[in-house]
């Protein structure tokens, strides 16, 4: 069987560009969009992070975890984030932040 070097022939390597191309493509509309609403710094891999997060939330040790992130770009993570409108940063329930003093 030979080549005739039609539409089909392309590299082996071709597709998995074309579907990371079009990924990108969609990831960099979505920050297009985000921007536009007010979130202007989010980058893709605050993706990966709202994911560990969940919709139940973690805690920041959990978070680590998750993520396998050591405690000190951690800990900038969750100090940058705690403080935004859209994000409820609270104390977990029996650790030292979360006993009521009463």
């Amino acid at each position: 069987m030979s080549s005739d070097g039609g539409p089909h022939d392309a590299p082996g390597f071709e597709l998995p560009l074309r579907l990371f191309l079009a990924f990108r493509a969609i990831i960099d509309e979505l920050h297009a969009e985000l921007a536009r609403e007010g979130h202007p710094d989010l980058r893709p891999m605050h993706g990966f992070v709202f994911q560990a997060i969940g919709p139940d939330g973690t805690t920041a040790v959990e978070l680590g975890r998750r993520l396998e992130c050591p405690s000190r770009p951690r800990a900038r993570w969750w100090s940058r984030w705690s403080g935004r409108a859209t994000w409820n940063a609270a104390p977990t329930p029996g650790t030292p932040a979360g006993r009521s003093s009463g």
